[in-house]
C-alpha cells in the first residue's frame, strides 16, 4: 500500500527524481499573484521544503488577482499562503519571514539545492534579491508580468549574474513605460507565469543543458517563446548533428 507522499508523486515518478525533491529548498520571494501560485504548486507537487518571505496583507483588492479567500482579507500573505500549503500537503515543512527581504533571511542557505522564485515587483527588490542570491542556487528565476504579457528570466549554464542585472531599469522607467503588475494584472496570467516558472526548476532540477535563459508569454496572440541564447543554440545545433550522424550511419532513430 503507496504512502500518500508516494501516491502524490506517483503519477509523475521519473520525471522529477524524489531524491532530488526531498534536498531542495524553495524559496518564493513576494507572495502575491504569482508568488502564492508558485507556493501552492510546489507543495501540491510534493516539494515539501519551502520558504516563503513577504512583507505585505491580504487586501480585498488582492482576492479576484492573487486567489485569496474573503475570509483571509487583513491576514498577512506570508501566514495565509503558509496554511493553505500546509493543508495542501501536510507533509510540507515551511518556514516563513514575514518583512521585506533580506540577506539575513536566507544567509547561507541558498546553496545548490536551492530554486529560488524571485517574485516582487520593484527593481530594487529584484537586485538585492539577486545579489544575495542567484550565483549560489541551483535555478534562480523572475517573473515580470502586465494583464496578458510576461517575461520570465532564469539562471542558466550560460547565462550570469551580470546579464541579468542588465536587465534591471529604474523603477520610474517601468511605472512610465509599462502597466504595473501591482495596478494591472489577470488572476489567469499569474497561473500562466508560475506554472512555467515551476516548470523551468523542474528542467533545472533534471539539468537539462538546454534551459532558456527567458521565456516570453503573450495571450494577447497566444504565444509562448523560449530565448536561450547562442552558447545553448549551438549546443542544441551540435547534438542534433551527433543525432543525424548516427542515422546516417545506420544507428537508431531520433526520438
Amino acid at each position: 500500500m503507496a504512502t500518500a507522499r508516494e501516491a502524490r508523486t506517483s503519477r509523475y515518478r521519473g520525471l522529477i527524481g524524489q531524491a532530488a525533491m526531498n534536498s531542495t529548498h524553495s524559496y518564493i520571494i513576494g507572495v502575491g499573484a504569482v508568488g502564492r501560485q508558485v507556493a501552492i504548486t510546489l507543495a501540491t507537487m510534493g516539494f515539501e521544503r519551502l520558504m516563503l518571505i513577504d512583507h505585505d496583507s491580504i487586501t480585498s483588492a488582492n482576492m479576484g488577482t492573487q486567489g485569496w479567500w474573503a475570509g483571509q482579507v487583513g491576514l498577512r500573505k506570508v501566514i495565509a499562503a503558509a496554511a493553505h500549503c500546509q493543508m495542501i500537503n501536510p507533509d510540507c515543512k515551511i518556514q516563513v519571514r514575514d518583512g521585506a527581504f533580506r540577506a539575513s533571511h536566507v544567509g547561507s542557505l541558498v546553496n545548490k539545492h536551492a530554486l529560488v522564485f524571485c517574485c516582487v515587483d520593484q527593481m530594487e527588490a529584484r537586485r538585492e534579491i539577486a545579489s544575495a542570491t542567484y550565483q549560489d542556487s541551483l535555478f534562480w528565476c523572475d517573473a515580470r508580468m502586465t494583464t496578458r504579457n510576461a517575461r520570465i528570466l532564469c539562471s542558466s549554464p550560460h547565462v550570469g549574474i551580470g546579464d541579468y542585472l542588465d536587465t534591471l531599469i529604474p523603477q520610474s522607467e517601468v511605472v512610465n513605460n509599462e502597466a504595473s503588475c501591482t495596478t494591472k494584472s489577470t488572476y489567469f496570467m499569474a497561473a500562466n507565469v508560475a506554472s512555467v516558472m515551476v516548470g523551468l526548476a523542474v528542467r533545472a532540477l533534471n539539468k537539462d543543458s538546454l534551459l532558456p535563459r527567458e521565456v516570453l508569454i503573450d495571450l494577447a496572440v497566444m504565444t509562448m517563446d523560449p530565448i536561450i541564447g547562442e552558447p545553448v543554440l549551438k549546443l542544441a545545433r551540435d547534438t542534433l548533428l551527433q543525432t543525424v550522424g548516427k542515422v546516417e550511419d545506420g544507428g537508431d532513430e531520433p526520438p
